[in-house]
């Protein structure tokens, strides 16, 4: 009677020494760890393998196949996160599953002192690799290996994914830019048409008399000219960043010369001084965009100056200075300064400041021009020189 518990307490023992550990059984069949296909053609290295599975506390669970076939087979599981290969197998090199699994990162092994086969194995594509020595000891390192090409993987995909977001921004912001220059154009006309309108209707002679609807007129009048001028300004802002045209080595000596022979009239009528303190570079741009840049600045000095009431000949002063890749340029125009605000494309400009007028996107589209060149745009409202436009262009190489 007593034979029976003494086999059931034997039966139980033998049971325990079969049975793995409850730890050692939750890490080797735990489902949340990632499993890595281990490829080897050596029954040595798949006992290690599973030794190091069975670790507590251990990452990873592996997949252990014999040829490069087979781990194909297993690389398309989810859980897959890895491929540690022996560079020789049976039926290839394990290099040879690199192209095949592009989304998995690759480990390749090699026997010891086979260093030139690692480079080779680096060269292909691998991410790191291990060198196999005789008494193990490198598989100490798997883990960390494994580790480590995990966590470059994820640096990579990462880096991938913020490239393809901003090439996905730049999209969107051309497609906007191509929209604002649509609505632009599309708006032209219709303002013209009011504009002419109400220019028929001042002259009319039935209303010439009528002050109440001159007053009407006056205001119609001079919102839809205002109104052309921030929706040209909106189309030349558009296509800046739009337009493709190649980049050429400009004389901007030249071409500073070709702006003022165009603004002539308006200089000689206001008897404008401009002065050139030294001859200006030759930079890499766009000539239409700079002209446009030159035209702008200068303009925007001379109805400032006009615009404060000075009884002096307005004077324009530009100085260039040379910078170890930039040049500096500056221009000072005597008016009143102008808010930071202007700088900022669609900001209301200050009305707290004196009563000149500026252009509604007029600084904003000349800075969009220099930034399109690689250059920086600023003014400068403080100091003796002050107010100051200023702005670097780089230097042709």
């Amino acid at each position: 009677m007593t034979q029976e518990p003494q086999q059931e307490n034997d039966a139980t023992e033998h049971d325990a020494q079969r049975a793995p550990s409850r730890s050692t059984q939750a890490a080797t069949s735990s489902p949340s760890r990632p499993v890595v296909v281990a490829v080897d053609d050596d029954p040595m290295m798949h006992e290690a393998l599973r030794r190091l599975e069975r670790q507590p506390n251990h990452a990873f669970r592996y997949r252990v196949v014999q040829t490069c076939s087979e781990a194909l087979d297993h690389t398309a599981d989810p859980d897959a996160v890895a491929v540690l290969a022996d560079y020789r197998l049976e039926d290839g090199l394990g290099t040879d599953i690199i192209a095949q699994v592009p989304r998995l990162p690759v480990i390749v092994m090699t026997g010891y002192g086979s260093e030139q086969v690692a480079l080779e194995a680096l060269r292909a594509g691998a991410y790191d690799y291990l060198i196999k020595d005789g008494a193990g000891g490198f598989l100490n390192l798997v883990e960390a290996t494994i580790d480590r090409a995990l966590r470059r993987r994820r640096a990579e995909a990462a880096v991938l994914a913020r490239e393809a977001s901003l090439t996905e921004m730049k999209h969107e912001n051309r497609t906007l830019e191509r929209l604002a220059s649509l609505l632009a154009k599309t708006l032209v006309t219709p303002l013209e048409v009011s504009t002419h309108y109400a220019s028929l209707l001042r002259s009319h002679p039935p209303l010439q008399n009528d002050s109440l609807a001159q007053s009407y007129l006056k205001a119609l009048h001079t919102g839809t000219k205002r109104a052309q001028v921030l929706i040209n300004d909106v189309l030349l802002y558009s296509q800046i960043m739009v337009n493709d045209a190649p980049m050429a080595e400009i004389d901007l000596d030249a071409l500073l010369r070709g702006t003022l022979a165009g603004m002539r009239q308006e200089i000689d009528s206001s008897n404008c001084r401009v002065e050139l303190t030294a001859t200006l570079p030759g930079v890499c741009g766009v000539a239409d965009q700079l002209r446009k840049l030159f035209a702008a600045i200068l303009g925007r000095g001379l109805r400032r100056q006009l615009g404060n009431g000075a009884t002096a000949p307005p004077t324009l002063r530009i100085e260039v200075r040379e910078l170890p890749t930039t040049w500096e340029l500056r221009v000072h125009d005597g008016g009143p300064p102008a808010s930071p605000r202007a700088l900022i494309a669609f900001e209301q400009p200050d009305q707290s400041g004196p009563a000149v007028a500026e252009g509604s996107l007029e600084l904003a589209i000349c800075r969009r021009i220099v930034e399109r060149h690689g250059g920086e745009f600023w003014f400068e409202i403080e100091g003796p020189d002050a107010p100051i436009v200023a702005f670097t262009l780089p230097r042709t190489s």
